[in-house]
């Protein structure tokens, strides 16, 4: 018998999990969403998150706005069953405060995709002088405020991978024009560039990392991915690792979320 899997949401970006669950064979995914799709086999409309019977259920996905992360964040947890939320869990800093009382909050994976991807990718990671994180889209209809928001979290997740969760941060420097936006942060000993874009010719997701005699480039195009002879594309890959890892402790993402959305709350265009 397959397993059950819920997904809630099936926007823009719940529709891409949709696709990539269903490569998964040995799960059943149920969709709960608010739009009309639960008239489709396996979608149903969802009115209230309690009201879901949550005990036949293998994992919830989460790919809702983020205000409604709080509310499954804490079902989840009630619930004791493996939650994979999409980023950013919460732009409301005293919501770590909220859930320190929260039993079973280590059973939360927050799909920073691109810095789980780094685990597949072997990096050194001493004597890093300087990182500069490239990210781009060709769209040009989001706000800076929404900007902020969808990329920012994974851009000081890499950070975070990259270097250590608990060194000191400051903000140098904060520039926005035309849906672009630049930032320069120091990390302890280490210069972090951060430039990203709403208007690129095409999508960019492009890594430096610079060295005292050398520079390490990591591009996220899949072209170069399979350069790493990886399988998964990151998606795919952050999929794959919280299923493998559904009975450990996520307890570090929760970690490095609270360090995040204090950091993103300081930063304003």
């Amino acid at each position: 018998m397959k397993k059950k899997i819920i997904l809630i949401g099936y926007g823009k970006w719940g529709k891409k999990i949709f696709l990539k669950l269903k490569k998964f064979q040995k799960f059943q995914v149920i969709v709960y969403t608010k739009k009309t799709e639960h008239k489709k086999k396996n979608f149903f409309l969802l009115k209230n998150i309690r009201l879901i019977n949550a005990k036949d259920f293998y994992a919830i996905v989460c790919a809702t706005n983020v205000n409604l992360h709080e509310k499954i964040i804490e079902f989840a947890a009630k619930e004791k069953i493996p939650l994979f939320v999409e980023k950013p869990i919460t732009t409301n800093d005293n919501f770590f405060n909220k859930i320190k009382s929260i039993k079973n909050k280590k059973i939360i994976w927050v799909n920073y995709l691109y810095s789980k991807y780094l685990d597949k990718i072997k990096i050194n990671k001493k004597n890093l002088k300087k990182i500069i994180l490239i990210f781009g889209s060709t769209g040009k209809n989001k706000s800076f405020y929404w900007n902020k928001w969808e990329w920012l979290p994974h851009l000081f997740s890499i950070i975070i991978k990259l270097l250590n969760i608990s060194k000191s941060v400051k903000i140098l420097s904060i520039k926005s024009k035309f849906n672009n936006f630049s930032i320069i942060i120091k990390w302890a000993s280490t210069t972090i560039y951060i430039h990203y874009g709403d208007n690129f010719i095409k999508k960019t997701r492009l890594i430096k990392l610079i060295y005292k005699n050398n520079i390490k480039i990591i591009n996220f195009n899949i072209k170069n991915i399979r350069l790493y002879k990886i399988q998964h594309d990151p998606l795919e890959w952050s999929l794959v690792s919280f299923f493998r890892k559904i009975n450990s402790n996520f307890d570090y993402d929760m970690n490095i979320s609270k360090r995040i959305t204090g950091l993103i709350n300081k930063i304003n265009f």
